[in-house]
């Protein structure tokens, strides 16, 4: 009888520059079975870069698929209590984009991958509230 559990790796990377200075966390997450008693590992289920800068803040977060392969990127700008991001998918498609002001969601919007028209748009106030 196979038995299947979970598996995670975490990788982390520095890079330095005479301009900025960033890491990068990867998190890749596998079935494991157990084969008599032995772990093997299975396919993986999910994959996640996130790339910090310089003051430990999250810069960019790259998704893939099932593969390994690039679905898109969600990067993110801060300028001054506002936070802005946009995911674009591998093929450089604008698909969402995020504004959030002292950490709270302002509005996201959803847009058509084919021809960049708003497909969606959601707003809340700073009770949280969605409109």
């Amino acid at each position: 009888m196979y038995k299947k559990i979970g598996f995670l790796v975490l990788s982390i990377i520095s890079c330095k520059t005479e301009k900025l200075i960033h890491y990068s966390d990867t998190i890749t997450m596998y079935e494991v079975e157990y084969k008599g008693a032995s772990l093997v590992i299975d396919k993986m289920n999910f994959k996640e870069t996130k790339i910090f800068d310089e003051a430990d803040r999250l810069i960019a977060k790259k998704s893939y698929d099932i593969s390994g392969n690039p679905n898109g990127q969600k990067d993110i700008n801060y300028k001054d209590n506002m936070v802005t991001s946009e995911y674009r998918r591998v093929d450089n498609t604008l698909s969402l984009t995020y504004k959030y002001q002292n950490y709270f969601l302002l509005e996201m919007r959803s847009l058509d991958g084919s021809n960049n028209q708003l497909f969606r748009t959601k707003q809340h106030n700073y009770n949280g509230n969605q409109t």
